[in-house]
């Protein structure tokens, strides 16, 4: 009986570990805004983002130049932007843009914008603003706004998620708080804390590999709603989920190493205490 009641405590200790291992992942990389900007900070680098960028750059200026009435060379204008993508103010920028889309969705923020059929929609004014010096003989507007879908995505509405950006930490803490009293509890059921021990790391090392099966399957899902961004932003879109998953694999490699190594304490405290009662 003593042994179901441990196995049922160890099997909760590693289901609230995976809820609180995601749940410490979302709110540090997703739902804080900080997070999220340094999360995405990477992808300024990737030459698929700055070629997007830059071709949509040049679509809006060159359109831009027509209303204003001047003579804007296509050219000219793909160069330029292409050398902006490419400098270090683009990486400042990229996470201002960043920023606003982050409040789009967790802040009830003036600055989240939306057109009458619900698209999701970005300001690029500073990007413009910040090649004018560079060159741009357009005078670049106060706004410039481009939507980002085609449709309202899947109901995400400007301060949808609000709610998880208000209790998201609380929900960490009580997970965590919950696991370590799992922990301690399973701990007490099982006759050796030595296999108790390596027991926790298994559940860590279970954790981590899961995380990882389940990030493969999921990524193969989210192709449906990414085919809903529009033309050249959906490679940005791209980039932002690799950062994403790889951020999520660093976090679940780090859980699967500390896993190893409370299974490595468990051995040698299990080998020290043998050798003890000799």
């Amino acid at each position: 009986m003593r042994f179901l009641f441990a196995v049922l405590l160890w099997l909760l200790t590693t289901a609230a570990l995976a809820v609180t291992v995601a749940a410490a992942w979302a709110q540090s990389g997703i739902v804080d805004e900080n997070g999220y900007v340094a999360l995405t900070a990477p992808a300024a680098a990737d030459p698929k983002v700055q070629h997007a960028i830059a071709e949509e750059l040049t679509t809006q200026i060159v359109s831009l130049g027509k209303k204003q009435g001047s003579r804007v060379n296509e050219t000219q204008v793909a160069a330029l932007t292409a050398a902006y993508t490419s400098g270090p103010q683009f990486r400042d920028d990229f996470a201002s843009v960043n920023r606003v889309a982050h409040q789009w969705v967790f802040t009830n923020s003036s600055s989240a914008h939306r057109d009458s059929q619900g698209s999701w929609q970005i300001d690029l004014a500073p990007m413009i603003k910040s090649m004018v010096p560079q060159g741009l003989s357009i005078k670049a507007p106060e706004t410039l706004r481009v939507s980002v879908t085609d449709d309202n995505l899947g109901g995400l509405t400007p301060g949808r998620l609000v709610p998880v950006a208000r209790f998201g930490q609380l929900v960490v803490w009580i997970s965590l708080g919950l696991t370590l009293v799992l922990a301690g509890l399973t701990q007490l059921a099982v006759h050796s804390r030595a296999k108790g021990l390596a027991g926790l790391g298994i559940s860590a090392l279970l954790v981590g590999a899961a995380g990882w099966a389940g990030l493969e399957i999921g990524r193969r899902y989210l192709d449906r709603p990414l085919n809903r961004i529009t033309d050249n932003l959906r490679d940005v879109a791209d980039s932002l989920v690799t950062q994403a998953v790889s951020n999520a694999h660093h976090w679940l490699s780090l859980t699967m190493a500390a896993g190893g190594l409370v299974i490595a304490i468990g051995v040698v405290s299990g080998v020290l205490g043998g050798l003890l009662r000799r």
